[in-house]
């Protein structure tokens, strides 16, 4: 695959969003690392960590990672953890789970129905189709999402550079997002 950053970029996006959309914030700052698979065909890193830090006193911290590569399948899960200040949330695949501050030995789980592919897509498109029958801005914002693309940025920019990034400082080059 000859597109640089793709796997922050084209795919992490969708993880940079959801972030945004579970805990209602936008981060500040973001540190990013990425790494190389021995013997990989693509141009970009397969395996990403991002370290997303909030605005003071948020008491919100999230990091995403992602491994293209899989060596191991046995133990390895798509799953996330939000810790926040009114309680935490794991999440995967096939489920969410929450747990609230309020109650914290009550656990409230929601089944996913559906699959990544096609059905979460469908959605999305579903809303904006609906939007725009409706004359209103859709959920999936397009404005909105220009910060999940700051984000994805200043994360390519961080793992380059090897320092905490904000997102409206990010300075990685016009001429290199474009394909």
């Amino acid at each position: 695959m000859a597109l640089e950053n793709f796997n922050i970029v084209d795919h992490g996006i969708h993880y940079i969003d959801l972030s945004r959309f579970f805990t209602g914030r936008t981060p500040v700052r973001v540190k990013a690392t990425t790494t190389h698979v021995p013997g990989q065909a693509a141009v970009s890193p397969m395996i990403y960590s991002i370290l997303c830090e909030y605005e003071p006193g948020a008491q919100v911290m999230t990091t995403l990672h992602f491994n293209n590569i899989i060596a191991a399948s046995g133990l390895h899960r798509y799953e996330w953890l939000i810790d926040g200040t009114e309680g935490s949330l794991v999440a995967s695949q096939s489920e969410v789970t929450v747990c609230l501050k309020e109650n914290p030995a009550a656990k409230i789980t929601f089944s996913i129905r559906g699959r990544w592919f096609p059905d979460a897509f469908g959605g999305s498109m579903g809303e904006l189709m609906r939007a725009l029958a409706e004359g209103r801005e859709p959920q999936t914002s397009g404005r909105d999402n220009l910060n999940s693309i700051r984000i994805a940025y200043a994360a390519v920019e961080s793992s380059e550079s090897g320092r905490a990034v904000e997102p409206v400082e990010s300075t990685v080059n016009a001429a290199r997002r474009d394909p």
